[in-house]
């Protein structure tokens, strides 16, 4: 579809369980020919061992949208609230992990 096609309206229903998300501080992605796996986990202070609280599996072309997303909402946040620092300094700050 290109943007000038007008998209379907979709009805999304939201769990109030899920609504709630969970609190991550880990990612690690992996990829075979056919998908994507975002696993994202949570790891506590002073322990070696991170809980995977959710994993994604998505098409590489549903990646690469995600990628877009994300991209334009981390572009938006910026202008709104300024720079994100990347300093890798801060402990609690989630750890990217790619093939």
């Amino acid at each position: 579809m290109d943007e000038s096609t007008p998209q379907p309206n979709i009805q999304i229903d939201l769990d109030p369980e899920i609504a709630q998300g969970k609190y991550c501080n880990i990612a690690i992605s992996n990829y075979s020919h056919e998908e994507f796996i975002l696993d994202f986990a949570f790891l506590q202070p002073q322990l070696q061992k991170a809980n995977i609280r959710s994993r994604i599996v998505l098409t590489p072309g549903n990646t690469k949208k995600l990628m877009q997303l994300l991209s334009h909402q981390v572009g938006d946040y910026e202008e709104k609230f300024g720079p994100i620092s990347d300093d890798n300094s801060n402990n609690n700050a989630i750890k990217m992990s790619f093939n």
